[in-house]
C-alpha cells in the first residue's frame, strides 16, 4: 500500500474535514484502493491535516461522475461543472476511517523527502506520522471546529 499526500484548497478541506463528506474529486490522481491518503493544505498553513483510506476510486466523465456523487461532495451542480469541464474523465477517490490529526503535523518532519504538491505525491521512504500518534504527540480527534470561521478580531 502506498502513502499519498493529496493537496486540497480551503474549501475542500472544510468540506472533508469539518463536513465529513465521503468523497474528493480531481482531475488526476494515482492511488489505488488500500493506499493512504494524507491531507496537505499547502495555500497559508502548510500542514497534514489528516489522513483516510481510499476505499474506492471511479473515474467517469463529468456527467456521469455528478450522477453517481452529487450526494457525496458537498458542492453545487455549477461549481462541480466549473471544475469539471468537458468530456475528460475526472476521478471520484471515497473516504475510508477519516483520521484528523491534533495538533497539525509537518509534512517536513514525517516525511524524509518532502515536496510541497500541487495536486498530489507518491511518497515513497519512511513515514513517521505512526510514531508521532504511537508517542502520543499527535492525537487522532473526532471533530474539528471550521478553522475559517469567524475568527476573533484581536485588537
Amino acid at each position: 500500500m502506498a502513502n499519498i499526500v493529496l493537496s486540497l484548497c480551503d474549501d475542500d478541506l472544510i468540506r472533508v474535514l469539518c463536513d465529513k463528506k465521503s468523497i474528493i474529486i480531481r482531475n488526476k490522481f494515482e492511488g489505488s484502493i488500500g493506499d493512504t491518503v494524507y491531507i496537505y493544505q499547502g495555500d497559508s498553513v502548510r500542514k497534514l491535516w489528516a489522513r483516510f483510506t481510499i476505499e474506492k476510486i471511479i473515474c467517469e466523465v463529468p456527467a456521469s461522475l455528478w450522477k453517481m456523487t452529487e450526494k457525496k461532495h458537498g458542492i453545487s451542480k455549477y461549481d462541480f461543472h466549473q471544475y469539471c469541464r468537458g468530456m475528460k474523465p475526472y476521478y471520484g477517490i471515497y473516504i475510508k476511517d477519516l483520521q484528523i490529526f491534533q495538533p497539525l503535523i509537518d509534512p517536513y518532519e514525517v516525511f524524509g523527502n518532502f515536496i510541497a504538491p500541487r495536486n498530489y505525491l507518491r511518497i515513497t521512504g519512511s513515514c513517521r506520522v505512526c510514531e508521532l500518534i504511537r508517542s502520543g504527540e499527535v492525537q487522532i480527534v473526532d471533530h474539528l471546529p471550521n478553522p475559517y470561521s469567524e475568527r476573533d478580531d484581536e485588537e
